[in-house]
This record gives C-alpha cells, structure tokens and sequence, in this order.
C-alpha cells in the first residue's frame, strides 16, 4: 500500500503531484524560472526553508528553488521504489487525470509520470495518493523511435508559444523540448543546450546527418545558445518564437519568414 510520508525537516526526497512545477534561479517568485517539474518528477532537497526549498532534479540533474507547499515529501524508501519501478507517461499533449483525495480532475501534460499503474482498473498508487486515468492517454515507459514516431510526437507541439524555461506545451523552450521529445523515447538529456552539446557523438559532415539529430547553435561570441531536432537533413523543428518547422542548411536556420539566417550552426550531435 504504498509508503508513509516524512514531515520532519530532514526529508531528502520529493516528488511533485501537480501537472507544473515552476523551478526558480532564487528563493522568490519574482525570480527566473529555470525550468519545470513535471506531475511524477522526482527530486533531492538540498536546502529546505519554511517557504522555499532548493530541489535537484532527478531526472534531468538540474537545481533550482520551488515553494516548499507546491512539493511533496517522500521517505528515503518509497524514491528507492519508485526509481526502481515500471512507469507509464502521459504520451498527450494534456490529458484528464482525477484525483481521489481532491476528488476533482487535473490536466496534466506530456511526459508526466504514474508509477505503480493498474492496466486493469486504470488507477494508479504512488506517495500515498491514488489516481485514475485512462490507458488510451499512457505509454509505458517509452515510445519505440522510429522517422515516423518523431514526428508524429513533434508535431504535436507545432506552435506552441516560447517560454523560458517552460516544458509542457503550454509554452517550452529550445533545450525543454529537446528534453521532454528524446525523454519520451527514452533518453534522458541535461536540461540546457550548452550541456546537450556534450552528449552523443558529432555528425563530421552536414550531409550525414539524419532523423532526429540534434543541431546546434552558437552565438558571435561561440557560445551554444540554442538547440533543435532534424526531421531529415533539410529540415529542422525547434522552438523560436514557437515550435516550428524551418530550412536547415550548412550555415544554419533560414527562416522564409523573416528572409533570413536566424541561428548560426555550430555542429550537429547523434544521441539515437
């Protein structure tokens, strides 16, 4: 039946059981977000206040701060298990979950995470709550890649507005949706382009690169600033403004839009 909760101060782990977590640079809600928890995302505490509380992501190895009501504490025993355990995804942009201690439903967005899942009864048990929701809206565990799952996942967020530091498809940015499209498949990248760069092995020659490589982007200063997914060695999707669906050539994104080069490439990586 589940594991108890830990109140006391010293709890070091947490998970987040609403469908968006705001993580911030600093203790404040005025400060920058940085990124997000999704429903399911399990965390570290590293420093608790009564108000604030520094969390380290599990999944994605990221740090940032998040008000200590929006999480929920979890014993040394129940992470172990849930990092152990099967899971299923949201595999929907949203989709309606009910929860039976607020008796009222919740939308969450695509990757959220239940651990602990009935097929059968479509429920599921984890920190000590019970939710239901339909199998027609779960994956377990990972989508399969394949050219045709990519983009018929990608596509699902086709204008979805830019927001820093976003995740979900209420607004997400470069390196989130890099983040959240190969999580779905499976593969767990860091949470920022200047950190995705370092993962995979590097295409040497633009005309080898091929579905589902990442590109990168630098600026004047050869910084890597920004991050998208090839469909094929001509085209690229990457949220700029929104999710979109550019011209990728040698020297980077043209944009027909604005008759113009908007991101300088850097180099390409394969990660699958």
């Amino acid at each position: 039946m589940g594991f108890p909760f830990e109140e006391e101060i010293n709890c070091h782990y947490a998970v987040s059981l609403l469908p968006l977590l705001p993580m911030r640079a600093e203790p404040s809600e005025k400060a920058e977000m940085l990124s997000q928890l999704l429903f399911g995302e399990r965390c570290f505490v590293k420093e608790q206040s009564q108000k604030w509380t520094k969390i380290h992501n599990a999944n994605h190895s990221y740090d940032g701060w998040v008000d200590s009501k929006m999480i929920t504490k979890i014993s040394v025993t129940e992470n172990d298990n849930l990092e152990k355990a099967d899971f299923w995804q949201v595999k929907n942009v949203v989709a309606s979950c009910f929860s039976e201690k607020l008796q009222q439903n919740m939308l969450l967005t695509f990757g959220s995470k239940f651990y602990n899942y009935d097929e059968k009864k479509e429920i599921a048990f984890f920190a000590g709550q019970v939710y239901k929701i339909s199998k027609e809206n779960l994956v377990r565990r990972n989508v399969d890649f394949s050219e045709k799952t990519l983009l018929e996942i990608t596509s699902l967020f086709l204008n979805v507005p830019y927001l820093w530091g976003g995740k979900s498809a209420l607004g997400i940015d470069c390196s989130g949706f890099t983040q959240l499209i190969f999580g779905a498949f499976g593969v767990q990248l860091p949470r920022d382009a200047s950190q995705q760069v370092q993962v995979g092995q590097t295409v040497d020659f633009f005309s080898q690169a091929k579905t589902g490589d990442l590109a990168f982007f630098d600026n004047p200063e050869g910084k890597i600033v920004h991050v998208g997914i090839l469909l094929d060695n001509k085209t690229i999707i990457h949220a700029s403004g929104r999710v979109k669906i550019e011209d990728f050539y040698p020297q980077g994104i043209f944009s027909a839009e604005q008759n113009k080069y908007t991101h300088s490439l850097r180099l390409i990586k394969r990660i699958i």
